[in-house]
């Protein structure tokens, strides 16, 4: 996959970044990166440690959990 790079006006598109001035932008640009995944692919790890914040620009995202007895519960849709 291509690498994208990152500008300030695809953060604008997320209202908690509306109030940031360009530097810090430009800041957060630098570390920031674009990644796609595939339906029903795994993001993150349950009990995982990251260190980053992941926002959804197209699509929608679905927590999956298990139950004591090991049935798999959809928690978002």
């Amino acid at each position: 996959m291509d690498k994208i790079t990152v500008k300030p006006e695809l953060l604008k598109r997320f209202s908690l970044f509306n109030n940031l001035c360009a530097e810090h932008l430009d800041l957060l640009c630098s570390h920031a990166k674009v990644e796609r995944y595939a339906r029903r692919e795994i993001l993150l790890q349950p009990g995982a440690n990251e260190n980053m914040v992941c926002l959804v620009f197209e699509g929608r995202l679905q927590a999956i959990d298990f139950t004591v007895d090991g049935k798999e519960v959809a928690l978002l849709r």
